[in-house]
């Protein structure tokens, strides 16, 4: 039996959404998803970090594959953290420790991205 044009569409879109080219603002996203989920610990409201802060950090890692990806997620970081009053640096360390995931690139207000 032939599929539908209705399934037809379906599959055209699933395709197209999970082909699409990586964005700076999928990037961004991704970044500022893991500020917000993991801030609380780096900035001590808590000395614990959450399941959720870990699960983001995996997503955004994960999402980086090319150099510009890197370069963009490493921008937007640190415009995130700008925006974090009191972020702690050291904890990014744990966090990166607890979750067994790290950025491709130092968490560094100082680091420059084109290296990434």
């Amino acid at each position: 039996m032939a599929p539908s044009s209705k399934q037809l569409v379906a599959l055209l879109m699933i395709t197209l959404v999970t082909t699409a080219p990586f964005t700076a603002d999928a990037s961004c996203a991704l970044v500022d998803d893991t500020a917000a989920k993991c801030g609380p610990y780096m900035t001590h409201a808590t000395d614990t970090i959450s399941k959720d802060c870990c699960t983001a950090l995996g997503k955004s890692v994960d999402a980086l594959h090319t150099k510009a990806e890197k370069v963009e997620a490493c921008e937007c970081l640190k415009k995130a953290i700008l925006k974090v009053k009191g972020f702690d640096y050291g904890r990014a360390d744990a966090v990166h420790d607890k979750c067994n995931k790290v950025y491709p690139f130092p968490i560094d207000k100082g680091y420059d991205c084109s290296k990434a």
